[in-house]
């Protein structure tokens, strides 16, 4: 109510006050029965002005009392600022990381970021990953289910001698065209893969830098597996590797890109159609020897498992030996150790001789080797071939 008609109504107040004079006041009185009965009529009349006077003051003074109450409460407390809401933050849960490491850190026997379960629900590929083709290798089919646009290429990288066979998956309406960078994914098959190396780069790049930035290994689809991150610094393209070592042996090599991530790439190769497996063991193993002996059933070596790096370092940051029985068989160049020996009990005799021979030869104990299998599916025929080959630089 403005202060206007406050004042108007208590000016009226007061004129009616004024007209009440002292002839006018009656002592007090006992009511009469008409008085009553003049009383009980009031009642049932309308009233007119009086009700609203009535109101109108009520008004009045809320407002005045309601004024002084919070000029009241100003005086005394000072006014307090709108409180902020808290909130409650949930914590989602903790999960293992799913992609590839990255950096130049270096896991030789950690969990790899390697696909070793479906990375979405039941194993079915997202909307991305939507056009299901089939990468031939002869007797040998291994199906995936990539981006629509996706297809083999006419022309792969070569094959031959001790190359395996490559397959190129490229955008439709391009070709390999002897360009390992137009493959968007590789496929490769083959009887001993290493894992070390990016096949479809074997003489296919003018780049002689190249370096393994991490490894790890562990399951693929529940297969023996390793994993590798490879870097061209010439072009500073980063490439993954996920080889299956149990045979048949398989390799899916990608570079890493927009539009073939590392997530992309593992989902790929989790919902993978893979042959079958034929033979479980590990098919190549290379490592540190640590020990040969002879036994009953032939020569047992033990390795220090290492992982070879393509700039001819090795990695061997956690140290673990296995033990692989030969099969008599030798493979080895002009540069092995015991390069003229003509079997393997040549080769444990020059083991005797120690780490430091004292004729001078090159000793076989803490040498590196590599071992493969007899080449005879779930056959043991005498063991693994030994292999003396000395480390060096992957050759592009």
């Amino acid at each position: 109510m403005s202060r206007e008609i406050e004042a108007r109504l208590k000016a009226a107040v007061e004129a009616k006050m004024e007209t009440v004079t002292q002839d006018r006041v009656r002592p007090p009185q006992p009511p009469t029965d008409r008085d009553l009965a003049q009383s009980a009529n009031r009642r049932h009349r309308p009233t007119r002005w009086v009700a609203p006077l009535l109101a109108a003051a009520a008004v009045v003074a809320v407002a005045v009392g309601t004024t002084a109450a919070v000029t009241l409460a100003d005086r005394r407390h000072p006014p307090v600022g709108t409180p902020t809401p808290t909130t409650t933050a949930t914590t989602a849960p903790t999960t293992a990381p799913t992609t590839a490491p990255s950096g130049p850190t270096r896991v030789e026997s950690s969990t790899p970021p390697a696909p070793s379960s479906p990375s979405t629900a039941g194993g079915a590929p997202s909307a991305a990953v939507s056009h299901a083709i089939e990468v031939s290798f002869g007797a040998a089919t291994v199906g995936v289910t990539v981006p629509s646009g996706w297809v083999v290429s006419h022309t792969n990288p070569p094959s031959c001698c001790a190359t395996p066979p490559t397959r190129c998956i490229v955008h439709s309406g391009t070709d390999y065209s002897n360009d390992a960078d137009a493959c968007l994914l590789t496929i490769t098959l083959g009887s001993h893969l290493n894992p070390d190396d990016p096949y479809p780069y074997r003489g296919q790049s003018r780049c002689q830098q190249w370096g393994t930035i991490a490894e790890s290994n562990g399951p693929i689809q529940g297969r023996v597996g390793e994993y590798r991150k490879f870097e061209n610094p010439c072009s500073g393209a980063i490439y993954e590797q996920w080889t299956i070592m149990s045979s048949p042996m398989i390799a899916f090599w990608h570079p890493v890109s927009a539009e073939s991530s590392a997530g992309l790439a593992k989902q790929i190769i989790d919902t993978a159609a893979l042959p079958a497996e034929v033979d479980a063991r590990r098919q190549m193993d290379g490592g540190y020897v640590r020990a040969l002996t002879k036994h009953a059933d032939g020569y047992h070596v033990t390795i220090d498992r290492v992982v070879v790096n393509l700039d001819g370092g090795v990695t061997n940051v956690n140290p673990a030996t296995y033990e692989y029985r030969l099969s008599g068989a030798l493979s080895m160049s002009a540069a092995s150790p015991c390069w003229r020996c003509t079997g393997i009990d040549e080769v444990y005799q020059q083991y005797l001789k120690g780490p430091h021979p004292s004729d001078g030869s090159k000793p076989i104990a803490g040498a590196y080797i590599r071992l493969s299998s007899g080449y005879s599916p779930n056959v043991d025929r005498g063991g693994y071939t030994l292999e003396l080959e000395p480390i060096s630089p992957f050759q592009s």
